[in-house]
């Protein structure tokens, strides 16, 4: 994974900057902007983009009193934000608006600061980088109420709740419940009990979509909503921020099963041009008789359309010969269909070099007699 994120690292700072602005942008997010000292604001980065994006490259800083922490990359993609450097990338590449990451904010000191997004660049389909823009955040961070002055302004602040003076910390109260209450998938009702889900698919299931909701409606969830399989294993991340920032991840294994090959090797249809052979998948073995070619016009078609078909033996075609139709099944296994065939042609060509061969064997016979009596003859006549 490392390899992989170096290559996309690289590629994001070597390749040159498209001049051609993206119609993208990258938005800051936080649940509140005006905080005391040492609370903690929660925040997300997402993007927007007209086009496809397939990788991320951005750097999250921010003013010297604002600390930044706890970055978590979306589970949408694969990569990581540590020290605020985000490289991120994907299989299936994100158009829309879509989730990057989330953080937390908090301060020690009284004053106001900035959140930026630097250097960030989406990388399209192909790789083209494209410079994106992101405007700054201000937060402000105000000195902690303390126990006499809540005492001393509490007539004249009336949206003050604090009910006790001796604990400050009871303010916004924030809830850190980071549970699912339903999940379904391809809407199947899936148990959450577990942190760890297994559900199993059947092969020719692609695609599954996931819902999910949490038993807090002030939570937030972060999950992919249409996903592509691939055969085997599929591992997804669910995961669920409480309002008070608790983390909660639910790990789901799809498992899509394997293929099984099909072992139909048989044909659907059988013609032959000039014949009607009566064609039936069951049956192997078709005589045409006599032909006067020495090639048949032969079309077919399997009943499984990953299923291969030879055909051997269908040129020269001589007396009683035969052609092979071989279907091959996706699983290797073969089944033979025989059309045997007379070429009469050839038949009366060979009746014909018989003859031939016989005149020529009885002229030699007689040419040889003949020069056999004039030597005879011519001996005589010496004498």
């Amino acid at each position: 994974m490392k390899k992989k994120l170096l290559t996309i690292g690289l590629i994001c700072l070597l390749l040159p900057i498209n001049a051609r602005a993206l119609e993208g942008s990258i938005i800051i997010n936080c649940n509140k902007t005006t905080l005391f000292v040492g609370e903690t604001a929660l925040c997300t980065i997402s993007g927007k983009s007209g086009e496809e994006v397939s990788a991320i490259s951005a750097y999250l800083t921010s003013s010297k009193n604002i600390i930044i922490d706890n970055i978590t990359t979306s589970s949408i993609w694969q990569g990581d934000g540590l020290s605020g450097s985000i490289e991120l990338y994907t299989d299936t590449n994100k158009k829309g608006t879509f989730s990057i990451a989330s953080f937390s904010v908090s301060s020690n000191s009284v004053g106001s600061g900035k959140i930026y997004i630097n250097n960030g660049i989406f990388s399209d389909a192909y790789f083209n980088n494209f410079s994106v823009l992101a405007n700054p955040v201000t937060v402000t961070f105000k000195e902690v109420i303390t126990t006499e002055k809540t005492e001393t302004n509490v007539r004249n602040v009336k949206q003050n709740t604090v009910t006790n003076k001796n604990n400050i910390s009871s303010l916004n109260v924030k809830s850190s419940d980071a549970t699912l209450k339903e999940l379904r998938i391809n809407g199947d009702n899936v148990n959450v009990d577990k942190d760890e889900i297994k559900y199993n698919v059947l092969n020719s299931v692609e695609k599954v979509t996931i819902e999910a909701v949490a038993n807090n409606t002030s939570s937030t969830i972060e999950a992919p909503n249409d996903i592509t399989l691939k055969v085997g294993e599929n591992s997804i991340l669910i995961r669920v921020t409480a309002e008070d920032g608790s983390i909660k991840d639910y790990s789901i294994e799809i498992i899509r099963e394997e293929r099984v090959l099909s072992s139909n090797n048989n044909l659907n249809n059988l013609l032959i041009k000039g014949f009607n052979i009566d064609f039936s998948s069951d049956k192997s073995n078709y005589d045409l008789g006599n032909i006067n070619t020495s090639k048949l016009d032969i079309s077919y078609e399997s009943e499984d359309e990953n299923a291969n078909i030879e055909i051997i033996g269908n040129n020269n075609l001589g007396e009683k010969d035969a052609i092979v139709i071989r279907v091959i099944a996706e699983n290797g296994s073969i089944k033979d269909y025989i059309v045997t065939v007379n070429n009469v042609n050839t038949s009366n060509m060979n009746r014909k070099n018989v003859i031939l061969l016989i005149v020529l064997f009885f002229s030699l016979i007689f040419n040889l007699a003949y020069i056999f009596r004039t030597i005879v003859g011519m001996k005589k006549t010496v004498k």
